[in-house]
């Protein structure tokens, strides 16, 4: 924590943030666990403990709680997040966190090319990806990437901001930021699906005529976004029709809990149960 602040002091210093705010992503899939529920993903934003004189003025009954209600609504009210398609992985879901925060900062701006946005997060693939598509000027350049189409609308919302500065943070080391958007993005695994997710990105998308999305593998009748390079698109498609074949003759299952969680060992180390 002393870490951060020793970077995040001195950027404001500099930078004079107008918004800051930690982001995240949660996932929970129990058929790694061997379990039967459907996988869980959402995301969460934590832009920090608002003043109590800020939210008496918002009016209310504000004068009849107690202190200890009042310190849990500030610290509330800066906690936000949304469940998202259970199709999606951890790096769909940290990389739609930044772009959902950064056009929550577009949305609620008279102008927002005077904001100055700090956001820490703990994906440091994402922000790579982000960082060194946005430096590149072009925005062309995500159609050959997994994830172009969120990263690109991430850097259209970015480009209507006056500066954008992220930081990474690593993750479940006891940074309080981080663990409050992590507390964000788990409390909403259970909410209902943002069904506009896809047409959040897709309007802030200027390089592609159109979108495509795929049936869902977790829930019949439902679609989420393809937001995937043409050929891991395809495989991933195959290998589903794949599992479907195979699974049509299977009775019964081992479940090995290395093996399960993409950990290198071999089957049956992990210790094995029958479903």
């Amino acid at each position: 924590m002393e870490a951060l602040v020793d970077v995040c002091l001195p950027l404001h210093y500099s930078v004079r943030f107008t918004h800051a705010a930690a982001v995240d992503g949660s996932m929970d899939d129990p058929r790694r666990r061997g379990g039967k529920g459907k996988k869980r993903v959402a995301y969460g934003v934590f832009e920090g403990i608002r003043p109590e004189a800020e939210m008496a003025r918002s009016g209310g009954d504000w004068g009849t709680h107690t202190q200890t209600e009042r310190e849990l609504r500030c610290l509330g009210s800066g906690l936000w997040g949304g469940a998202l398609p259970r199709d999606w992985d951890n790096n769909d879901v940290e990389a739609y966190a930044i772009m959902r925060y950064l056009q929550s900062v577009v949305e609620k701006s008279e102008d927002p090319s005077v904001q100055r946005v700090l956001v820490l997060s703990d994906s440091r693939a994402v922000l790579d990806v982000i960082e060194s598509v946005w430096r590149t000027g072009d925005a062309a350049l995500c159609k050959s990437r997994d994830r172009g189409a969120m990263i690109e609308a991430t850097c259209e919302a970015r480009r209507q901001l006056q500066q954008v500065v992220f930081t990474w943070c690593p993750g479940h080391r006891g940074i309080v930021p981080n663990e409050y958007a992590d507390m964000a993005a788990k409390a909403h695994l259970d909410a209902p699906i943002d069904s506009d997710a896809t047409k959040r990105i897709a309007d802030n998308v200027r390089t592609r005529d159109c979108l495509y999305e795929i049936g869902s593998e977790h829930d019949e009748d439902s679609w989420s976004l393809a937001d995937r390079r043409c050929f891991r698109l395809a495989r991933q498609i195959m290998g589903r029709w794949v599992q479907g074949e195979l699974m049509s003759s299977v009775r019964t299952l081992r479940y090995d809990d290395k093996l399960a969680n993409g950990r290198r060992y071999n089957y049956g180390e992990g210790g094995t149960a029958r479903r």
